[in-house]
């Protein structure tokens, strides 16, 4: 079996795998690392102008993917994740942030986290030739570390930034762009990971430097601002989703050095500690009004006239306080567009009286 997975395919096999309708809708559903924000195998940008503090804002996301907690305190991480870090440009700063992260978040080491001083090239030449340093280096090394269990399973790799990992490419042309993605795309494809990048606006500030091509295969787009009195991020597109609202932050100074971390702002769809409270006891009350009724996220997001995102997010709190349960609307097949999560209490009769369980 090991000698026939080596072999070429034989002679007019197919290249292009053939699927039905039926197959196409039982492919298994995308899966978000990062909820409305980036999926498994997604390619996404975060771009901005100088001094909008994107390392800042990369730095705070690794470290809450890598810990597998909510980002921005909106976005819940679907688990602790593995990340490499592939720095291209200002190095020299970053151990005075990330301590300032560290401390914020209370650790000493994450090891799950990799960092690179250096970013891999995604670009070739006309003669199809890589700069030293490329993308098929960095998978084969990642590939050699993970069998022999140095790494894990690498679930987001972050480049920045894109300019640093496109030396020779013309950012304006299409063409080159388009094998900078063709790069990217082979890195998804054999480690099974996102690929973030992080990129600059163009001088307008109308949206990112160069090819509109980029954009066009992304999966997220998220831009920050920065204003007299706040910074902001922006979801600029959403591919599988619904794009959200600005989430506004601060830059705080933080320990002896003054280097400074990421402060966010209660998101303007997200209520406080009280509200919240509230909103729970009026979702439970309406899945024990209409006790045995199944309601997706989105109906319930209705009757409070709150974001989807905000509902689940409670949801998921009434769920693991054990107050309702959640399954599938049809538990034979996977979660999709088409079979979403259902939330629900149950009644029991007991002696003549009326109990739930959740």
């Amino acid at each position: 079996a090991a000698f026939l997975a080596q072999c070429p395919p034989p002679p007019g096999a197919p290249k292009f795998k053939r699927m039905s309708l039926a197959q196409v809708r039982s492919m298994p559903p995308k899966q978000w690392l990062i909820d409305q924000v980036l999926g498994t195998g997604d390619i996404g940008t975060l771009y901005g102008a100088p001094g909008t503090a994107k390392t800042f804002l990369i730095l705070d996301l690794i470290f809450s993917a890598c810990m597998g907690q909510q980002w921005a305190m909106r976005f819940n991480v679907a688990r602790p994740l593995t990340v490499a870090y592939a720095a291209g440009e200002g190095v020299g700063g970053l151990p005075q942030r990330i301590d300032a992260v560290c401390e914020r978040y209370g650790i000493d080491d994450l090891p799950n986290f990799h960092f690179y001083a250096d970013a891999p090239q995604l670009f070739t030449t006309n003669a199809g030739e890589y700069a030293e340093a490329t993308i098929l280096d960095f998978v084969s090394e990642w590939q050699r570390d993970q069998a022999a269990g140095n790494v894990g399973a690498l679930d987001l790799l972050v480049v920045d930034t894109l300019h640093s990992a496109t030396v020779g490419a013309d950012e304006n042309s299409a063409m080159d762009m388009g094998k900078v993605l063709r790069g990217i795309k082979a890195a998804t494809s054999a480690l099974g990971c996102s690929v973030l990048l992080v990129h600059h606006s163009n001088k307008a500030g109308t949206g990112e430097r160069g090819s509109s091509a980029m954009r066009g295969a992304m999966d997220v787009m998220i831009e920050v601002k920065a204003s007299s009195a706040k910074f902001s991020l922006n979801c600029e597109k959403l591919k599988d989703g619904q794009q959200w609202k600005a989430q506004t932050f601060d830059l705080v100074a933080v320990g002896e050095s003054e280097s400074r971390r990421v402060w966010w702002d209660q998101p303007s769809d997200v209520q406080g500690a009280g509200q919240k409270a509230a909103d729970k006891e009026s979702l439970v009350a309406e899945l024990k009004r209409y006790t045995g009724k199944r309601f997706t996220s989105k109906s319930l997001a209705e009757v409070l006239g709150k974001s989807d995102n905000y509902t689940r997010n409670l949801l998921a709190e009434i769920e693991r306080a054990g107050d309702c349960k959640r399954s599938l609307r049809d538990e034979s097949k996977g979660q999709s567009p088409h079979n979403p999560w259902v939330y629900y209490v149950a009644e029991v009769i007991l002696s003549g009286s009326v109990q739930y369980e959740p």
